[in-house]
C-alpha cells in the first residue's frame, strides 16, 4: 500500500505537472515534430501500470494475495521500473538537446 500511495500521490502528480509545465517549453525549443511525444507515451504507460497495481492492491484480502494476485502485482512492479528507466533515458536525451 505504501508503494501504491507513493505512485498515486507522488509520482503520477509529478509526471502530470512535468507534462503540463516543462514539455510545452521543450516543444518550443526543440525543432521538428513534437519531441515530447515519446515522453507522453511513457507517461501513459506509467499511469496504466500504476492503475493496474492500485486496483490489485485494493483487492488484496486480509489473508494476503493468492497466486494470481501475486503474479499481477509482480507484473506491474517489474514493468514500472523498466518503463521509468526508459522514460528517464528519454528525458536525459531530450534535455541534452537543449544544452547544445
Amino acid at each position: 500500500r505504501a508503494v501504491r500511495d507513493f505512485l498515486q500521490n507522488e509520482l503520477i502528480p509529478h509526471e502530470t505537472e512535468e507534462q503540463a509545465t516543462a514539455y510545452p517549453g521543450l516543444a518550443r525549443i526543440i525543432p521538428g515534430k513534437d519531441p515530447t511525444e515519446p515522453l507522453i507515451q511513457t507517461h501513459r504507460e506509467i499511469q496504466r501500470l500504476t492503475r493496474l497495481f492500485a486496483r490489485r492492491v485494493e483487492r488484496i484480502p486480509t489473508a494476503g494475495p493468492d497466486g494470481m494476485a501475486r503474479r499481477e502485482l509482480r507484473r506491474a512492479l517489474y514493468g514500472l521500473p523498466a518503463v521509468l528507466i526508459l522514460h528517464f533515458g528519454q528525458e536525459e536525451e531530450l534535455f541534452s538537446l537543449t544544452t547544445h
